[in-house]
């Protein structure tokens, strides 16, 4: 379908906030279960709400003309155009690649209906962040975390290879595909808040304070480097089920970031190092915080833990021109278990000499 474009001749204007709230809940209110949507590629029938957010509601639906479930996302009547007409931009550059083979969601159509704007996906299980409450908080295991980064890995390469920054990456915006049948196989969702990297401008407010890149927080040049940020950050997440820096205030956030990855060596980083030390961190740092989270029961496992800790280093180094790229992060002994193997081979041929 076509995405309609706001009359821009419309004498409608939106300049009082209680108005602004009234409509939007008498269009949200206008869409409940049983309700259809028809559009070029289907005609929907509401069958259960599946959350709620800033940009409206997400529901579960089925396409009455092939039988496919499907999540349509419906935003909150036209008071964001230009915010939607830009995720509707991405979602169709993204289908440059293969969904499936690159790890993203597959989107389907856009589309409006009931004064709300509708895109269609691909239905999919659970984010990550339900997963981790279904679990009660329970970290992730390494050969767990793993598959997960990987698959991640693969995503965010096929976006830097279109050029495009997802700026939002968490736990919630990670979907499982189906945690039963395929376990921790997963697809990157949400694309409303992504920009093409040609367009990020210093000064710009990207991710949540918990995983934002330092470069944001200094106004320093933006580019895809901060996807990879958060990245660690939620490998960091899963691995500790807790957020590595401080979500309280900007400032609070910078200080963990300091402390925690910023003695690297570098004159200009040393210096944010010793301004920036947050107190109740003051013996505390990534090693120290990843290596007492581990259990050490064998020599591999312990490999493992310190692959997995010289990766997170990598990828939550202060200088976003010297993270590892997507490609980069593919080929490091923390996914490719290349030092298990080494390890492995070189015990088998002491065994037969």
């Amino acid at each position: 379908a076509t995405f309609p474009t706001m009359n821009q001749n419309s004498t409608r204007s939106y300049t009082d906030k209680s108005q602004v709230q009234t409509d939007v809940q008498q269009d949200l209110l206008a869409c409940r279960k049983g309700d259809t949507f028809s559009c070029e590629s289907g005609e929907y029938v509401i069958q259960a709400f599946l959350g709620e957010g800033s940009f409206g509601k997400v529901a579960k639906c089925l396409n009455l003309r092939n039988n496919e479930t499907v999540a349509i996302k419906i935003h909150k009547s036209h008071l964001s155009n230009d915010d939607i007409e830009q995720e509707v931009a991405m979602l169709q550059a993204l289908r440059a690649v293969d969904p499936d083979k690159n790890n993203l969601v597959r989107f389907i159509d856009s589309f409006d209906c009931q004064n709300c704007y509708c895109l269609a996906f691909e239905m999919l299980d659970k984010s990550l962040w339900d997963l981790m409450m279904d679990r009660r908080l329970t970290p992730l295991t390494l050969n767990e975390i793993r598959p997960i980064t990987q698959q991640l890995l693969v995503a965010f390469h096929a976006l830097k290879g279109l050029g495009i920054i997802h700026t939002d990456l968490k736990a919630d915006n990670i979907m499982l595909v189906n945690h039963q049948d395929q376990p921790f196989k997963v697809k990157l969702i949400d694309f409303g808040l992504a920009l093409p990297a040609s367009k990020a401008r210093i000064g710009m407010t990207m991710q949540i304070r918990s995983f934002r890149a330092p470069e944001v927080f200094l106004g320093l040049p933006i580019s895809e480097a901060i996807d990879m940020w958060g990245l660690g950050c939620v490998m960091a997440f899963l691995y500790f089920s807790n957020y590595l820096f401080s979500h309280s205030s900007s400032y609070k956030t910078m200080k963990d970031i300091c402390q925690m990855v910023g003695d690297t060596g570098d004159d200009s980083e040393d210096d944010c190092y010793r301004r920036s030390v947050a107190e109740r961190y003051r013996d505390f740092n990534l090693g120290g915080a990843v290596k007492a989270y581990m259990t050490m029961e064998d020599a591999l496992e312990y490999e493992d833990g310190m692959e997995f800790l010289d990766f997170l280093k990598r990828l939550l180094h202060l200088d976003g021109e010297r993270r590892l790229t997507p490609i980069q992060a593919l080929q490091h002994n923390f996914i490719t278990l290349k030092y298990e193997f080494e390890q492995t081979f070189s015990t088998t041929f002491s065994s037969i000499k």
